[in-house]
């Protein structure tokens, strides 16, 4: 089962929507410690803690020690970097959580640092350390400049934690670190939200990087094209639940009678009751007329449906909402409309 699209009717990829200022920010937690025995589990804990608090930040932790970077510097396409290239290029902003070894930052943070580069450009930087009686400070004070060679731009305000200082339940023994994080945390809110307009508003970086923001489009558009073609293929296959996996937990369907139907779980019985009764014998397909990308992690995507319902045929025409969260697409809302003689 393969889907068409009509390159005419394709939203330019210089043309699109500017960015909707309300959409959440994408923080990434890099966890920079890969030594057995780490501290860095439970500082995590305690920030991950703060930030559940802000309703306007969705959260990627990124921990090294489970990302499994290779010693030498892997080309883009290893499954590590290739991972660590993507997860970078879509947060807004990161935290990195560091400990100070020998008065310095540990090796495993410097080569996730070179892996990706322009993945890294005008994007805010903020810093978690601990270690000794500095707490890691010197470690940021290295790393600040490890950051400005990547064209990152580093927070003032951070958080250090001298000693240990956080229990193995994320609870810090000092509550003034609270302060430090609220205060460190607004700046880099501010910061994210003022560059990604930024980088939206007035791309930078000239052809190559203009290049690389349509590859990237490209890519996403072909992953919505396969999950619409896996969506036929299990409907055909009468396979509802494997289908309907494509949508978020709280979806949105509207039918073409005008049945609204919200949440997977609800939508998964509406589809097995219509295969049960008079769509036990139709086929589908679609047809991709066009998509637009409202900002980089929201698509609007424009379909055709091809019905073949074994004594004849009909269309509808669909709009789906695409909503990219951890690393996949999902299917936010749904709507058929226009029904037609094929």
């Amino acid at each position: 089962m393969t889907t068409t699209e009509h390159p005419d009717q394709q939203e330019p990829l210089d043309r699109q929507e500017p960015l909707d200022r309300q959409e959440p920010l994408e923080i990434a937690v890099i966890v920079g410690s890969t030594r057995p025995g780490r501290r860095a589990p439970r500082i995590s804990r305690w920030l991950l803690g703060q930030l559940a608090e802000r309703d306007e930040l969705a959260v990627d932790l990124i921990d090294l020690a489970e990302l499994d970077l290779p010693a030498a510097l892997p080309p883009d396409d290893h499954p590590a970097a290739a991972e660590l290239i993507h997860r970078v290029d879509r947060a807004d902003g990161f935290i990195v959580v560091t400990p100070e070894y020998n008065h310095g930052y540990p090796a495993s943070l410097k080569q996730a640092i070179d892996v990706p580069y322009r993945e890294w450009n005008a994007k805010p930087v903020a810093f978690v350390s601990y270690g000794g009686m500095s707490g890691g400070i010197r470690a940021v004070e290295q790393l600040r400049q490890v950051f400005a060679e990547v064209q990152a731009v580093t927070i003032r305000d951070s958080v250090a934690f001298p000693g240990t200082k956080v229990d193995e339940g994320g609870t810090a023994q000092d509550p003034g670190v609270a302060a430090a994080a609220k205060v460190m945390i607004d700046e880099l809110i501010w910061w994210a939200r003022a560059l990604r307009a930024a980088r939206i508003d007035q791309p930078r970086g000239g052809p190559e990087a203009a290049a690389g923001r349509v590859a990237t489009q490209e890519r996403d558009i072909a992953e919505i094209r396969a999950i619409l073609d896996a969506m036929a293929d299990a409907f055909n296959a009468r396979d509802v639940p494997r289908a309907d996996q494509h949508f978020s937990a709280g979806a949105v369907f509207v039918a073409p009678d005008g049945r609204r139907v919200e949440g997977r779980e609800a939508l998964v019985r509406y589809h097995q009751a219509r295969l049960a009764g008079p769509a036990s014998r139709w086929t589908i397909s679609f047809e991709v007329l066009k998509t637009t990308f409202v900002v980089p992690r929201v698509a609007v995507v424009h379909t055709a449906q091809e019905v073949s319902t074994g004594d004849g045929a009909f269309r509808n025409h669909g709009t789906f909402t695409f909503v990219k969260r951890d690393g996949r697409w999902w299917i936010a809302a749904a709507h058929n409309t226009n029904v037609e003689a094929a």
